[in-house]
């Protein structure tokens, strides 16, 4: 079953915003297009890694701030890693 996207009553945005306030497990993974699964953002809850989110009526929510946060925090650069092996030599 999918969920119903949330709406901006849901989310408390304003109505005239764009982008909801947060997101769904698989709005996430429709975002990251399907690179990460449900169960892998499940058990990066656990583990306590991955983005931050809340939990409210049972429901689990991404902050879109954090989440947009997080991908900023994991952004690598193409040459990341010859810089990193420029410096071992």
């Amino acid at each position: 079953m999918v969920p119903r996207p949330l709406n901006n009553r849901q989310t408390g945005a304003h109505m005239t915003t764009q982008q909801p306030a947060f997101l769904t497990p698989h709005q996430l993974v429709t975002r990251w297009n399907g690179v990460v699964t449900i169960g892998t953002l499940a058990n990066w809850r656990c583990r306590q890694v991955g983005p931050s989110y809340v939990k409210l009526r049972g429901r689990i929510l991404y902050r879109v701030d954090q989440v947009e946060a997080w991908e900023a925090k994991n952004n690598h650069a193409a040459n990341d890693n010859a810089a990193a092996d420029k410096g071992a030599a």
